[in-house]
């Protein structure tokens, strides 16, 4: 069962991105916090987080994926900002379902 994971982490967001977890909602906190919802197993994020953190780093195959990924996070973050929006959700979110279309009682 996915019950969603959230990060303030850009990079780490661009990871989940890149890793092809859905994005279920942004908010913006502050001037210099944002936070980001994922729709996957918080003990999955735990566990790509802990690789993400190691010495080793988490290993990634495509580069330019991997800055799309990032790309499109800040793209979409600062266009909420100029349209002076502090949150969004997908419209699969606010229709209360998973990623999978499966609908949430």
């Amino acid at each position: 069962m996915k019950d969603g994971f959230n990060t303030r982490d850009v990079f780490f967001a661009a990871v989940l991105k890149y890793l092809g977890y859905p994005l279920l909602r942004i908010e913006v906190l502050d001037q210099r916090t944002t936070e980001w919802g994922f729709d996957i197993a918080s003990e999955d994020a735990a566990i790509l987080r802990e690789q993400y953190d190691s010495a080793d780093g988490l290993a990634l195959s495509s580069a330019k994926s991997f800055v799309r990924a990032y790309l499109d996070l800040v793209r979409q973050q600062k266009e909420m900002r100029r349209n002076g929006q502090v949150s969004w959700s997908s419209p699969a979110w606010i229709n209360g379902q998973t990623s999978s279309g499966r609908k949430v009682s």
